[in-house]
């Protein structure tokens, strides 16, 4: 059984947004997740992407993209050079069955950082069943239970809104465990890095 401290979404459905989690191959044939690869192409990524050696953006993957220090006019630049229609974003922390495939708000500027900072988070945002949580050792459990319970009493004010912190923070306890808490401490942004399977596939970079 999950420990004391641990809850599970059971109020709510989470609505499926326009990415995929936990795609078979993309290469798979008849896939609902299966797309054309882009051809190839050399491709960079936007410096506030880049890994956190030289990336100008600082983002807690826990909270909103409005909470990422990032200049307003870089937020809707294209996320690489060329621009892409769309980007497959993968992440070893989280396993090697878990992407997400982000997009283009805007067909003519292709991905742009604000597109790849909202879909991640929005992903990372996922509700986790208590059977996947049963799945992992009792180390991993202890370092998921610990990092949401860090995750939702370090709600502050500023979040809470017009409602008491502590009923910010009761709020988001009962809404259960998220991807995001997989990732324990390693929950900042660190940065794209090329996976070299293809323009469009690329790594996330998580870091303490």
């Amino acid at each position: 059984m999950p420990g004391k401290h641990v809850h599970f979404d059971k109020t709510s459905t989470p609505q499926q947004p326009n990415y995929s989690i936990s795609p078979p191959p993309f290469n798979q044939s008849g896939s609902p997740h299966a797309y054309s690869p882009l051809p190839l192409v050399e491709t960079y990524i936007h410096p506030a992407l880049r890994t956190a050696q030289g990336s100008s953006t600082v983002y807690d993957l826990r909270l909103p993209p409005d909470n990422a220090i990032v200049q307003y006019q870089v937020a809707e630049e294209a996320a690489t050079n060329p621009p892409l229609p769309h980007m497959v974003i993968t992440c070893p922390a989280l396993g090697p069955g878990w992407a997400v495939k982000v997009e283009a708000s805007q067909v003519r500027s292709g991905v742009t950082v604000l597109d790849v900072l909202s879909n991640v988070y929005q992903a990372l945002r996922v509700s986790v069943s208590g059977a996947e949580y049963e799945r992992h050792s009792q180390d991993n459990k202890r370092r998921v239970s610990s990092a949401f319970q860090h995750r939702y009493q370090n709600i502050r004010a500023n979040q809470g809104e017009s409602i008491e912190v502590e009923k910010a923070r009761a709020l988001e306890q009962s809404k259960g465990l998220k991807r995001v808490d997989f990732l324990g401490e390693m929950f900042m942004l660190g940065g794209l890095r090329h996976t070299h399977k293809g323009p469009e596939v690329w790594e996330l970079c998580v870091r303490p």
